[in-house]
């Protein structure tokens, strides 16, 4: 799994950052390798809660779907 670009462009902000940091029990600086790398730790149910919150948007704009990995 993985993210949108419009939930990775969403998140990439410091207070979103921190809020994921904690959620996830990562450094920041983590969390910034996380969306740089689109890594699937920020598909964790942890993660998905906060960035629900925190960016309004919802599931399916938060997730890829498994055909748009492919291409």
């Amino acid at each position: 799994m993985a993210l949108t670009k419009k939930a990775l462009q969403a998140i990439n902000n410091p207070k979103t950052r921190i809020k994921l940091a904690i959620a996830l029990e990562v450094a920041e600086q983590t969390i910034f390798l996380y969306i740089k790398r689109n890594s699937d730790n920020l598909t964790k149910v942890k993660a998905i809660e906060v960035i629900q919150q925190e960016t309004g948007l919802k599931i399916d704009e938060i997730l890829e779907k498994a055909d748009n990995l492919l291409s």
